[in-house]
């Protein structure tokens, strides 16, 4: 006899606000439940700025596929209540950074709706392990922890997105089709236009406007020191969800196709290949991505990231 839950419905229905609970529905244990509901999962401030995705077409046409591949049998991940982990943890006016990535990892228990990341006991994947690497030649301090899991980041304001949320176990790219692109755009779109203003006390930009000619000038500055970063602070409450312009990480063809709409004269944008050792194309070694990032941040007024974990 199958088992249903109601509580959880109700507990879903009080995160995000609603005065007047709907009644309990019964639904399938977590990880083999309906999408119908996904919307519902979203962090209220991401629900509110995207309420318009859920109307469109593609968006129930995307429920529907997840619906319909799972009742086939197939494992989608990560598990259903993860999929909007990285919202969860960083809400839209609380970001203050972008790194994206091409969607979940595939293998058993490394999906948890970080991008890059995987959950404390996962094996550190390889492209997380030369991430490492850059760390520790481009942030004083920081020491290669023995588990692969991005919360810390997260936390502080870094949204880890991907650009598909979920995939089947097995299959890289295998949702990419399926409307998820459609809506990762749409939360850089929101992201790209928020009422950005710079505070006319911060460090100026240059002249002609450009974040990116800015970082430029960083290629001999002094790497950052951990005094510098936001040491035991607590996670984006010591941020202000003052709209100031972001900072976005693009790795890879991927992550640079996601973000190629980004306003370069009001956000700083930061490209180098992806960290796979795959990669033979464009390096990634040597970016300093971490070190500039903070470095833009600190113009703006904003706490840089200690991207210690």
């Amino acid at each position: 006899m199958r088992h249903v839950i109601t509580q959880k419905r109700m507990q879903t229905d009080e995160r995000h606000g609603d005065k007047t609970p709907t009644p309990p529905v019964p639904i399938r244990r977590a990880g083999r439940g309906s999408y119908d509901d996904l919307e519902r999962l979203l962090e209220p401030s991401w629900a509110a700025v995207l309420q318009p995705e859920f109307s469109k077409p593609y968006w129930s046409q995307l429920k529907q596929a997840l619906n319909a591949r799972e009742a086939a049998g197939e494992q989608i991940l990560p598990p259903r209540h993860l999929i909007f982990a990285a919202f969860d943890q960083c809400p839209f006016a609380q970001t203050v950074a972008l790194l994206c990535a091409q969607d979940p990892y595939i293998g058993p228990g490394q999906a948890e709706g970080l991008a890059f990341s995987v959950p404390k006991g996962v094996a550190v994947p390889p492209s997380l392990r030369t991430i490492y690497r850059e760390l520790e030649a481009d942030v004083p301090g920081f020491v290669t922890p023995r588990h692969g899991h991005l919360g810390a980041w997260a936390r502080q304001g870094v949204l880890l997105l991907n650009c598909s949320l979920t995939v089947a176990a097995g299959r890289s790219n295998s949702h990419a089709g399926l409307g998820w692109q459609l809506f990762t755009d749409a939360v850089v779109a929101a992201l790209n236009k928020r009422d950005q203003r710079v505070p006319t006390t911060a460090a100026a930009l240059p002249t002609e406007s450009s974040a990116m000619a800015f970082m430029d000038d960083l290629a001999s500055a002094p790497k950052s020191s951990p005094s510098s970063t936001a040491v035991g602070t607590s996670p984006s409450s010591s941020r202000q969800p003052d709209n100031k312009p972001l900072v976005a990480l693009l790795w890879g063809a991927a992550a640079k196709a996601k973000c190629k709409g980004i306003d370069r004269s009001r956000h700083c944008v930061l490209e180098a290949g992806h960290p796979s050792p795959l990669n033979t194309s464009q390096p990634f070694a040597g970016c300093r991505h971490f070190s500039k990032a903070n470095a833009f941040l600190r113009t703006q007024q904003q706490p840089a990231i200690d991207w210690r974990l």
